[in-house]
């Protein structure tokens, strides 16, 4: 009977497993799908430039520090003096005491197959200014120390996207970047030493720079000044704002965005540990970021009837109104005039892309028809609408209404369903009884008993549709109870004593 059981209780979770295998086989699907979207575009990207974070910049002034260290002891009664010479080597980081960003970038795709990367090339400008102390405040008065030339780091995360980098003014003197951060607590960048800066005295050091940069799929900064201002602006119509600051400002649009950040040396907390080790590693979190998605994934997408953009201009009036104009989907221009889009090509005759108009004029008194669709009487005509002419139309047809055609865009959508089914409670209460039943059959058994008594005498007999073993055993021991013979071993499911 024990191993009925078990054999059930497998038989149950076997059919379990295989009721999940559907859902593993989609889960899987989806996921390498997803695993060569990311391939495609980091392959895409280690051409172009990855996602690129730029940090500081911030001033990095490396020094030598020489002391004496002097220990006293007495020996045969006489006191001993013994000096050691130590010295160490340290940087001292300064960060801004205020930048002022500026980025402007323009955003491109490009495809590797079916999968797309979303590559942006960026100018950016920065300016602002460094409070730099007295030496003084730096030494600790009692070691010597050897400064040398300080130096202006700019952390950059990919330096494959450096497109350019023209020379940083600093108090109006130029000098030249150089390949490699110049710092080790940075993994990449620029940095541009500045010889013959003077660094003796306690003053305030301006500077400007430029950079052109090459990225993909996200920007981020790194506020490492003390007060910072950052001014974005880029044709991407969907950007998402994420990092340690979201913009103060930002205004979004079909042809791109624009946002700002007011970052303060309040809200900034760590920019004064300058002296620190830990400046600017335990900074890297607080970014200013702005990923480049798309409106919808790439298995949420549907791509409906490509819309076409357009212009009508109403040569009476003189109004001009934009649309967005699916194919055969009416515009209704005048009372018994209409227009359809029946057709587009890429190239028409080598003028370049163009859209075949349909213009439908129905005759006075003509009632509208129920399916849209022209009377018998209707006067249909076609012409065609060049993108690389937009006043061609206006120009040579004689008509009241003349097109412009812009672009061809695809059209974007999700699917929403929501509905409510009274039946839902009575499909619920069948699936538990069939769940009910299952059980019912896998783990229980129909028996039967006969008792026969007749001149002092019983006898037994019973039935069983299945698990006969168990219902033998059952059997002998009701038997073995009431005094009763056990029955001989036969074959088949009833047995009687």
């Amino acid at each position: 009977m024990k191993r009925s059981f078990l054999l059930k209780t497998l038989l149950v979770a076997a059919l379990a497993t295989i009721l999940m295998l559907p859902v593993a086989m989609i889960r899987d699907l989806v996921a390498e799908r997803q695993a060569r979207r990311n391939e495609a575009v980091s392959g895409i990207a280690e051409g172009w430039g990855k996602r690129q974070t730029v940090a500081g910049p911030y001033l990095a002034i490396p020094y030598e520090r020489h002391w004496t260290v002097v220990k006293r002891e007495t020996v045969d009664g006489k006191l001993r003096e013994i000096r050691t010479e130590r010295s160490e080597s340290q940087v001292v980081r300064l960060p801004a005491a205020s930048v002022e960003w500026t980025v402007d970038a323009e955003i491109s795709e490009k495809a590797r197959g079916i999968y797309k990367a979303r590559l942006y090339g960026a100018k950016l400008q920065a300016q602002g200014a460094f409070s730099l102390p007295a030496r003084a405040g730096l030494e600790d008065g009692a070691s010597r120390y050897k400064w040398d030339a300080p130096r202006l780091v700019l952390g950059i995360s990919d330096p494959l996207g450096i497109r350019a980098a023209p020379a940083v003014s600093v108090n109006g003197r130029n000098y030249d970047f150089a390949p490699g951060p110049g710092d080790s607590a940075l993994a990449g960048g620029l940095h541009a030493p500045l010889a013959g800066l003077q660094t003796g005295r306690e003053q305030k050091i301006e500077f400007s720079l430029s950079l052109a940069l090459g990225g993909s799929e996200a920007f981020a900064i790194v506020p490492l000044g003390a007060d910072t201002v950052v001014a974005m602006r880029a044709d991407w119509p969907h950007p998402s704002f994420q990092g340690r600051f979201l913009p103060a400002k930002h205004d979004i649009g079909p042809k791109g965005f624009t946002a700002s950040w007011k970052i303060s040396r309040f809200a900034a907390q760590g920019a004064g540990q300058a002296a620190s080790c830990a400046f600017p590693c335990n900074r890297m979190g607080e970014q200013i970021s702005v990923s480049l998605i798309e409106p919808v994934g790439l298995y949420q997408q549907l791509e409906r009837a490509p819309r076409a953009r357009i212009s009508v201009l109403d040569k009476t009036t003189g109004t001009q109104q934009a649309l967005l104009v699916a194919p055969s989907q009416p515009i209704e221009a005048a009372d018994g005039l209409s227009y359809q889009l029946v057709d587009y090509q890429e190239d028409f005759a080598g003028l370049g892309p163009a859209v075949q108009v349909v213009r439908i004029e129905e005759p006075p008194g003509t009632p509208r028809s129920t399916d849209g669709k022209p009377s018998a009487a209707a006067k249909i005509t076609s012409f065609w609408v060049f993108n690389k002419r937009p006043d061609f139309d206006r120009d040579n047809r004689p008509d009241r209404f003349a097109f412009r055609f812009d672009h061809i865009t695809p059209y974007y959508a999700t699917g929403l369903q929501i509905a409510r089914d009274p039946s839902t409670p009575i499909v619920y209460l069948g699936c538990f009884a069939l769940f009910g039943g299952i059980g019912i059959a896998f783990y229980t058994s129909h028996k039967r008993i006969w008792a026969h008594v007749a001149s002092g005498k019983i006898s037994l007999g019973g039935a069983a549709h299945r698990n006969l073993e168990a219902f033998s055993g059952e059997f002998e021991e009701l038997c073995d109870a009431l005094g009763v013979p056990r029955p001989a071993p036969r074959k088949g499911a009833q047995a009687a004593a």
